[in-house]
């Protein structure tokens, strides 16, 4: 076994290296799945998800991702799984299309989109209260009254109780990240202890235990790792012994098991007259906690499970440590109150405004429906489950039900029927039924223009784009989370030691005028609709992003060293490329480069600085794309100017991290995801862990402490927005584009009037109830 085992685990090591470095890339490894095309899918696959039928004029057809039958919204993880969940359950917290939480939902909100007016209407009021003198935030929810689900069962706090009670449970492992929020007193309802909190094990305390075990530690390390090792590997004997008589193994299963981990530690060991089990319970003996040697032996490599041990020794000494410490039992959580029929509080620790988020984004489960009525007693803390059992709660999870927009009906095939919910609380949804056909990407346009599908979201580039007429189609389109931007190294771009100096920021304003100036008519170039120029260092969907044609909008070095605008309306390509050259020397000639009036030359640099520079491309961009094209563009420029711009493609996107985590590349291009709020302070502040640019700024560093301490949304927006002012001015980042993705509808069958407008934050499934066909 240990042979083979070898070679599987050297595979397996190999493949598990690979995918952890990846994950742990930050956000431009991300970035790197977020193609400027899509994967091809043969035409036998796509005619595989595709019906030959057309639809029935009766039902509206729906492309979806991957189902699994997962549809309890707590546990559903596949895109498919996920939006079934979202059409039959009803979301807690109301979200507008531009990330902005609406704090007091349950009655009409009007707020503007890209400079139209959408109203929202939602399940509760949110009220936030924190106190400094306990670090303590309380979210006080207050649910509209009168909701019910859609089998005719009110919605009321016990339901809520019940939600966050499995989402909180310590048996939970679905994908919501409540449980991780510092609910007070989460933790020692997870050990049911009070004293728990207070209690606590440092990597010294365990080395120091490892070093001088106890009897009992000893046993542990023995019933957890040495026993089951070697009761597995006897299995393994007795099935492969025959395989290794002729290599000198043993002509037995016990002398092979014997050969492969008893002489190790015995070399006199005789397994003469004994049984296996009896030579396997010597062997264990034999090793004791011995691990680091059975680790050798059976995989090759003596800290396999150095880990593992350490993990046992952690829980052995806090376990030891809770019983001394005499706590009490703790039969709830304390953060989490039910204050009446329709309102409940969570308290956590601490003061972050972007909690709200992972805290209270879920989805409103069923206590009577998913739990058992019998077990739920909020007096009695009983809330509907076995506590660390969440068996029942998952039982369900493909009949769901809830009080969304569509209840489900039934699967056929692959088909998930869904019909309109009678009772759901902003009225009957237009369309009676959907049909979810879940459908590979690539085939979708093609479904659409067959009559098999009706709506389908997917990437959008200029193939989809040039497709939609012939295929009887339209798009509504919406920004993607990740954006495209070039960054600079302000420790390397710079003049002399201070990279805040004003010619350190002239130098960097110069390049990013030169890369600024181009970029719509290469986007329009290389993605014709499908992506939009951005002029912040975020989405442009974002509330903390100023719109076009709001107050304080401006384009992203769009001016020159004095103030005034580089370009004007109507001007031509040309127009805007001599604007730029000029705005560019002139910002050059400020940081102190020699100019020779006569050629248009720049002869040297001044004191501390340099004339030529690197900027980086990661694989996922190189070649032809946009970017290379405004970097090729601005290369030339330089070069006519007597300043060098190298080009560099790396085709390793570990060493491309590598260069530019260790601030040694001048300049680079990638994408980065963005969520509901920006996280400025890994990305921009002094110390942040991806702070790439190197930028140290004192008025940065204290938006990024003080952004997420305050839950007024006006104060955080102004700050932000203050922040993206000051990497623009610092020259640290020039934003480029944000893909779109495409809402496509078969413009026969539907309404075009009626196809929601989505967002990066908003989907289609939140606007689905109010479509209608032609």
């Amino acid at each position: 076994m240990k042979m083979q085992k070898k070679l599987v685990v050297l595979l397996v090591l190999t493949l598990g290296f690979s995918t952890l470095a990846a994950c742990g890339k930050g956000t431009i490894k991300e970035a790197a799945a977020t193609e400027e095309t899509t994967p091809e899918t043969s035409s036998e696959a796509a005619a595989a998800t595709t019906s030959a039928e057309t639809v029935d004029p009766d039902s509206f057809v729906v492309a979806t991702g991957e189902i699994q039958n997962v549809w309890n919204p707590a546990f559903a993880v596949s895109e498919g799984d996920q939006e079934v969940a979202s059409l039959v359950h009803l979301p807690l917290l109301t979200i507008d299309r531009s990330g902005e939480v609406i704090y007091e939902a349950t009655e009409e909100v009007v707020r503007t989109y890209e400079g139209k007016e959408y109203p929202y209407l939602g399940v509760s009021r949110t009220y936030i209260a924190y106190n400094g003198e306990s670090n303590v935030t309380t979210y006080e929810i207050q649910l509209k009254e009168g909701l019910v689900f859609s089998d005719g069962r009110p919605v009321t706090a016990d339901d809520l109780i019940f939600t966050y009670y499995v989402l909180c449970d310590s048996s939970y492992d679905g994908p919501s990240p409540v449980k991780n929020q510092g609910i007070l007193g989460l933790e020692a309802y997870w050990k049911n202890n009070s004293a728990a909190p207070g209690i606590s094990v440092s990597n010294e305390d365990v080395s120091t235990a490892l070093n001088s075990p106890t009897e009992d530690l000893k046993n542990e390390i023995i019933n957890q790792v040495t026993r089951p090792v070697l009761e597995g590997e006897k299995e393994w004997c007795k099935a492969n012994w025959e395989k290794y008589v002729s290599r000198g193994y043993g002509n037995s299963a016990e002398e092979f098991f014997v050969t492969l981990y008893t002489s190790s530690v015995d070399a006199n060991y005789s397994a003469e007259g004994k049984s296996m089990d009896e030579i396997v319970n010597e062997t264990i003996n034999l090793y004791g906690m011995n691990y680091t040697t059975l680790a050798k032996n059976y995989q090759g490599d003596t800290a396999f499970f150095n880990e593992q041990v350490r993990e046992i020794v952690k829980d052995y000494l806090y376990q030891s440590r809770l019983a001394a410490a005499g706590g009490t039992e703790v039969p709830s959580i304390q953060g989490i109150r039910k204050l009446g029929d329709y309102a409940i509080a969570i308290d956590t620790y601490g003061l972050d405004s972007a909690k709200i988020y992972d805290l209270c984004n879920i989805y409103i489960l069923p206590m009577h429906y998913y739990g058992d009525s019998s077990l739920y007693n909020y007096d009695a803390s009983q809330f509907g489950f076995p506590r660390g059992d969440l068996t029942t709660v998952k039982a369900k999870s493909a009949e769901p039900v809830g009080a969304g927009s569509y209840q489900f009906v039934k699967t056929e095939g692959t088909k998930v029927y869904l019909e309109a919910n009678d009772l759901y609380y902003q009225g009957t949804p237009t369309l009676a039924a959907l049909q979810l056909q879940p459908m590979e990407e690539a085939a979708r346009l093609a479904g659409i223009a067959d009559g098999t599908l009706d709506l389908a979201a997917m990437t959008y580039n200029l193939e989809v784009e040039g497709k939609l007429a012939d295929a009887n189609a339209a798009a509504s389109t919406a920004n993607t989370a990740p954006y495209a931007y070039f960054g600079m190294n302000t420790s390397l771009m710079k003049v002399g030691e201070d990279a805040n100096s004003e010619q350190s920021v002239n130098l960097r304003k110069a390049f990013g005028t030169l890369l600024a100036a181009n970029r719509e008519s290469v986007c329009r170039q290389y993605f014709g609709t499908s992506a939009k120029v951005i002029e912040y260092p975020y989405s442009a969907s974002s509330w903390t992003v100023p719109m076009v044609g709001s107050e304080g909008y401006q384009t992203a070095y769009g001016t020159k060293a004095d103030g005034t605008a580089i370009y004007t309306d109507g001007m031509s390509a040309e127009e805007r490329n001599a604007a730029a050259l000029a705005a560019a020397v002139e910002y050059l000639r400020l940081t102190g480069y020699a100019y020779d009036e006569a050629s248009g030359v720049f002869t040297g640099p001044p004191e501390g600085g340099r004339m030529e520079f690197t900027v980086l491309i990661p694989p996922y961009m190189a070649g032809d794309s946009a970017v290379t094209s405004i970097l090729n563009q601005t290369k030339d420029t330089l070069a006519a100017l007597g300043i060098t711009l190298t080009v560099q493609e790396l085709g390793d996107l570990d060493e491309f991290i590598l260069q530019i985590s260790g601030r040694s590349a001048d300049m680079w291009c990638a994408e980065r995801n963005t969520s509901y709020e920006p996280n400025l302070s890994t990305y921009y502040s002094t110390g942040g862990e991806n702070n790439y640019y190197a930028l140290s700024n004192a008025f940065v560093d204290e938006i990024a402490g003080r952004s997420h301490l305050t839950a007024d949304y006006n104060e955080r927006k102004g700050m932000y927005r203050d922040s993206y002012h000051t990497i623009l001015g610092a020259g640290a980042e020039v934003p480029f584009y944000q893909k779109q993705s495409a809402l496509v509808y078969n413009t026969e069958r539907v309404n075009p009037d009626s196809v929601p407008v989505t967002s990066e934050y908003y989907g289609w499934q939140k606007g689905i109830f109010q479509l209608e066909l032609n």
